[in-house]
């Protein structure tokens, strides 16, 4: 979720002390609670939609751009969430024929979904508050393209891995007696 990313960010900012680029470690942002880093600090460039910053190489958008975004994952991206991480490493697995071998796939499965990897607990950002609405209003386009992700996940793993097949044949039949 963006939100939720922004919010990660500012916290990993923190504590990133091994990075190279010095414009991501800022330990001094633990002195600053997120809501005043995005009023009054700043902080606004560093949170502003990632996504579509990512997919596009720019910063600035219009409604052109979103579709452009959706686009091009549509075409060229085979999505994952972070919220299905396990079935969404299924797919992967399955789509590029990775760890046909159990016992190394279930080693790595374990140390980098189960037990997690480069994971930082953090406080959240309840939604609704005034944080939650100014990471909100500062990742539009990016909420915009997630929501687009999410219908791109369920549609690609019934395309691609015949997921909700079942579900909708049951919901479809009916059962007739003569």
């Amino acid at each position: 979720h963006p939100i939720e990313r922004a919010v990660s960010m500012f916290y990993y900012r923190q504590v990133a002390s091994w990075e190279r680029d010095p414009n991501v470690y800022k330990p001094d942002l633990a002195k600053v609670d997120i809501e005043d880093w995005l009023k009054n600090r700043g902080g606004k460039a560093d949170v502003s939609n990632f996504l579509m910053s990512s997919l596009l190489g720019k910063r600035y958008f219009s409604e052109k751009d979103l579709e452009k975004a959706k686009e091009i994952l549509r075409s060229k991206v085979l999505v994952g969430l972070l919220s299905k991480m396990e079935e969404s490493v299924q797919h992967f697995d399955t789509y590029f024929g990775w760890y046909e071998n159990n016992e190394k796939r279930s080693k790595c499965q374990e140390s980098a979904i189960q037990k997690g990897v480069n994971r930082n607990p953090h406080e959240s950002v309840e939604e609704g508050s005034e944080a939650w609405e100014l990471l909100a209003d500062l990742n539009y386009y990016d909420l915009q393209l997630y929501e687009y992700i999410l219908e791109l996940y369920e549609e690609q793993g019934r395309e691609l891995f015949g997921e909700g097949v079942e579900q909708k044949v049951e919901e479809s039949t009916t059962i007739t007696s003569e």
